[in-house]
């Protein structure tokens, strides 16, 4: 717009110079002395010249105010972000559930029209998930007890996390409480940390988990109960357990888990039916009641000192791989075995 103006100055002073010097010496070099002639002469050149200065400054006049439209809409615009994004945050922030889910639905929303938030918006649910575990204290979860799963606003949490575009390099979810919850359809998970998490009646199903580390985590049928011992037991008492128990259950069924890796951990009962598992790592876990029935790559999978429960082996794997698993370890409480780094192909 400056530039505009400079020009139009430019082009007035010539116009003046024009109109003042020029004109008059044309005039007297044609012989025109008489001022009524001269006036006559000097309106018959400027017409034209005129209505090129006044065509431009309403051009001008135009494009600044269109300009100056833009920049108030702009700031219409941020305006109404800035306060979509504080009206979510008090509602994220509601004691109720439901308030609060409704606030990460927001977010969800506000992302999407304004990518910009993404990575404060991202920050913000992975701290919800982690204060309700802080004030959940899992770890002190009465033995033999059904866990619970999360309320809607940690769901919701997770839904928004797993339909945000990644906005940063892998999701931080170490320790998180999420059991329950739906990962799917989801591409944001992939490389994902979920070490040591809570994960057990998680649905994750068609998910992009590749490379996404679940060592540790909690997420087997087992845990539902605390873990361990507790489930025979629960069994032995308890037949509806046996039905019972599906609601605790991780379900990964069509999901892409290329060298994702579940060291250290329990799967006891876990869904892989029909999931990528090229080169899932699954060394010193416990693999007893877990269906990898149709899971593709099932030949490059890594079960260094894994084990499974005689009684109650995994489905979906040959022999061979049986086999081969209970000559390294033939009882789950044998010790585990330190994991080196291992070639896949």
């Amino acid at each position: 717009m400056i530039a505009g103006i400079v020009l139009l100055g430019a082009i007035s002073l010539v116009f003046l110079n024009w109109y003042l010097i020029k004109i008059p010496k044309e005039a007297s070099l044609q012989g025109i002395t008489d001022p009524k002639q001269i006036a006559k002469f000097r309106n018959s050149q400027t017409s034209g010249p005129i209505q090129l200065i006044g065509g431009t400054a309403v051009l001008l006049t135009f494009v600044w105010t269109v300009l100056s439209g833009g920049i108030t809409l702009r700031q219409t615009a941020v305006q109404s972000a800035n306060q979509q994004f504080i009206d979510a945050s008090k509602l994220a922030a509601d004691d109720s559930p439901a308030l609060s889910a409704a606030g990460d639905y927001a977010f969800a929303k506000l992302v999407r029209a304004y990518p910009d938030y993404c990575p404060t918006i991202t920050n913000i649910l992975t701290n919800q998930i982690a204060t309700y575990t802080s004030d959940l204290n899992p770890y002190h979860t009465v033995m033999g007890t059904l866990a619970p799963h999360v309320p809607g606003n940690i769901a919701a949490a997770v839904a928004v996390l797993g339909s945000t575009p990644l906005c940063v390099p892998s999701l931080q979810l170490t320790d998180g409480y999420m059991a329950g919850a739906s990962f799917s359809p989801s591409q944001s998970f992939q490389g994902a940390h979920l070490e040591n998490s809570w994960l057990f009646g998680s649905y994750m199903g068609w998910a992009n988990l590749n490379s996404a580390k679940f060592d540790g985590a909690h997420m087997s049928d087992a845990d539902a109960l605390g873990g361990g011992s507790e489930l025979s037991e629960k069994e032995q008492t308890d037949s509806a357990w046996k039905y019972s128990r599906f609601h605790f259950l991780v379900n990964f069924e069509h999901a892409m888990l290329r060298k994702a890796s579940f060291l250290n951990t329990s799967v006891e009962g876990a869904v892989f039916t029909a999931a990528d598992l090229y080169c899932t790592d699954f060394s010193n876990t416990r693999i007893s009641r877990a269906d990898f029935t149709g899971a593709q790559h099932l030949k490059s999978i890594v079960l260094t000192n894994a084990c499974y429960d005689p009684n109650d082996p995994p489905q979906g794997l040959d022999q061979s791989q049986l086999d081969a698993i209970r000559s390294q370890r033939n009882d789950c409480s044998a010790p585990l075995v330190e994991i080196h780094t291992t070639t896949c192909w």
